[in-house]
């Protein structure tokens, strides 16, 4: 499975310095930097949907379709996620959502 690094970078997140992300699975400082420039909401799109896709069925043992896109199923998903890990239950990937299921 590709890391939040990994998806970022192919979404042209960059660190602060302009640079992609070193792909090595760590939650440094400037994978925190990239992670606070996302929130994921309906409508968005890409290789980081996917990323938050696949963590909310790995969390939920659920198997919504992991295609990219952030519609009504992936929200739904999300919230589940969140009531889980006991977050706000917004439907937004956020920062701490992302947070979270980096280390569930």
């Amino acid at each position: 499975m590709p890391t939040i690094q990994n998806a970022a970078n192919e979404d042209a997140y960059r660190d602060s310095s302009g640079s992609k992300l070193v792909e090595d699975g760590k939650d440094g400082p400037r994978t925190q930097y990239v992670r606070r420039q996302i929130v994921l909401k309906q409508g968005a799109a890409g290789k980081v949907v996917e990323w938050w896709q696949r963590r909310c069925n790995e969390i939920l043992g659920h198997q919504q379709q992991v295609d990219g896109k952030y519609g009504t199923i992936a929200r739904q998903e999300t919230v589940a996620v969140q009531a889980k890990l006991s977050l706000v239950q917004d439907g937004l990937a956020g920062y701490d959502s992302i947070q979270a299921a980096f280390y569930n």
